[in-house]
């Protein structure tokens, strides 16, 4: 039933979309262009394909290997407190906004960048990206999430796929995971498949000629690192309690357990969810009756959970996830061939 009534909401969605692009394919709306070489990273699935470590592995590559001065530009999607101009959440070198003027994914990449890239977020990514070239001196810029956000243009426009279920039923959510159709696929200068199966490349690699001919793509790799604590566990703590607020959650639950832990209590909240005392003082409770030893979330939760309590009962923190990509000198001259822009 819930189907039916979100069906024509779907459709006008759909065909808004379309149109929206048919004018940016038209030239009707234009794309602005910046000084700078700009790199962006997004997807076609509401969530799930690692698109922040990611992005913050792409602005590791262009500082290091490509020696640019790099800012991650994002929107600060459900951020609380809605400003219209331009944040600097990091300069590269302090954290400048809490999560609630810069939203949880952009604080996270501020707090692994530090000394690496500064990050930005901006309602207009146009708008936002003049300022980081101007006020900041970015040589490159990163989009985080940028794919559907076509008003700032982009030297390389990166379009992650979960290399698992690719698009999954390929239908428009609610109804299935696609924020537009499967053929904004060859918008893409190159796809990245994360999560891929050990033997499932050449799969994906078929996949995507059928959909987009002659696009290039790499694999990336999504690892899990040890867990990082507020203050570290006595022992080798392996049964816990754990939470966490995402679009796919059963992804984390699979990551704890194939990390080892025993994890005695589970709790799923909405995605981006802005988490109360009300939200964290009864899991604890309920934690430490089941005979959890530790508490563990993601680091998009941990930014803002951390606030809420100056003491916790548990041994508390997160993990958090990197990313890699494979042939990664075949990747950077890809990206190096995409940026030598007449005129820069």
């Amino acid at each position: 039933m819930l189907s039916a009534l979100a069906a024509p909401l779907m459709r006008l969605y759909e065909g808004v979309l379309s149109f929206r692009n048919d004018l940016y394919e038209r030239g009707v709306f234009r794309e602005r262009r910046l000084p700078v070489p700009v790199v962006s990273v997004g997807s076609l699935t509401v969530g799930g394909t690692g698109k922040t470590p990611v992005a913050e592995c792409v602005a590791r590559l262009l500082q290091a290997r490509m020696g640019k001065r790099v800012c991650v530009l994002s929107r600060g999607y459900r951020r609380s407190q809605k400003i219209s101009g331009p944040v600097v959440v990091s300069d590269g070198e302090r954290l400048r906004a809490s999560w609630s003027e810069a939203g949880d994914e952009p604080l996270v990449l501020a707090e692994n960048l530090l000394g690496c890239a500064s990050v930005v977020v901006c309602p207009s990514r146009v708008k936002g990206g003049a300022f980081a070239v101007d006020r900041l001196s970015a040589e490159a810029v990163v989009l985080d999430d940028g794919f559907q956000h076509r008003a700032l243009a982009r030297d390389a426009n990166l379009l992650l796929i979960d290399g698992r279920d690719f698009l999954g039923n390929e239908k428009i959510f609610p109804r299935g995971p696609l924020r537009e159709q499967p053929s904004a696929i060859r918008r893409a200068d190159a796809v990245l498949f994360t999560r891929t199966p050990q033997g499932a490349e050449e799969a994906a690699a078929a996949w995507l000629r059928a959909r987009a001919p002659g696009t290039p793509h790499f694999f990336c790799e999504l690892r899990a690192g040890d867990a990082a604590w507020k203050e570290p566990p006595k022992g080798a703590t392996k049964r816990i309690a754990a939470f966490c607020g995402l679009a796919r959650p059963a992804q984390f639950k699979e990551t704890l357990r194939s990390l080892g832990y025993d994890v005695a209590l589970w709790k799923q909240f909405p995605d981006h969810h802005r988490y109360e005392r009300a939200d964290v003082d009864p899991f604890l409770a309920e934690a430490r009756r089941r005979g959890a030893a530790a508490l563990l979330t993601t680091q998009k939760d941990w930014v803002k959970v951390r606030e809420l309590k100056k003491e916790w009962p548990l041994p508390a923190g997160f993990v958090r996830l990197h990313a890699s990509v494979r042939k990664e000198d075949e990747f950077l001259k890809f990206l190096g061939e995409k940026s030598e822009t007449e005129g820069r």
